[in-house]
């Protein structure tokens, strides 16, 4: 996932980052109004989309959970971008990014990094103390690969479950797991045939 280069296209000026935010207030506006968020001290409050450091794991973390909540403002702003780009080279990068953003495996891959950096957010914590007690990090190292092995062995569902309702609620199309798989922006002549099950569960999912 290009997540970084998906934050810079969107908040690579103050333009864009103000528009960002313009959108993101008229969606919990309009959230509130239908009654799907509750209004309160502590909620709602405005989000940054966080760029993703090179090494810091929490900053991945953190980066992908706010383009999960800014899904719907970011893609208004890189159709903006897609429209009023100042050069054509900018304006079919915001394209193909709307077309990968609109994909059932972008959902996927996105909930799948979630799932992982949730698990490891605490050892990645840990291991950027300076002061961090070796057999401590050890344990959280036992600890995370457990939880890393739990999810392969019983996280399937709830993975599939969670890609599943974002796709509904964006409007992005779910394919059937037991059709052959597509990929993305490549010819089917040049891929062995498999199902869509088989390319997610086995060849992604089953290898975390």
């Amino acid at each position: 996932m290009q997540v970084a280069k998906l934050l810079n296209v969107v908040g690579a000026s103050c333009k864009r980052h103000d528009l960002l935010r313009e959108k993101q207030a008229e969606r919990v506006k309009e959230a509130l109004s239908n009654g799907n968020i509750e209004s309160g001290r502590g909620l709602n409050q405005e989000l940054a989309p966080v760029r993703a450091g090179d090494t810091r794991w929490g900053s991945h973390y953190r980066s992908l959970m706010n383009v999960s909540k800014l899904f719907d403002a970011i893609m208004d702003v890189l159709e903006f971008i897609e429209l009023e780009g100042e050069t054509s080279t900018i304006r079919n990068e915001a394209s193909s990014h709307i077309a990968y953003l609109s994909s059932f495996d972008f959902a996927f891959t996105m909930h799948l990094m979630l799932a992982i950096l949730g698990i490891t957010h605490d050892l990645s914590q840990a291991l950027q103390k300076r002061d961090q007690n070796i057999a401590n990090a050890m344990d959280l190292v036992k600890t995370t690969k457990q939880q890393l092995e739990t999810m392969r062995k019983d996280g399937w569902d709830t993975l599939m479950h969670k890609t599943s309702t974002f796709c509904e609620k964006h409007g992005i199309s779910v394919p059937s797991m037991s059709d052959k798989w597509a990929p993305l922006g490549r010819p089917r002549r040049n891929v062995e045939e498999r199902s869509y099950d088989f390319h997610y569960r086995i060849e992604i999912f089953y290898t975390i």
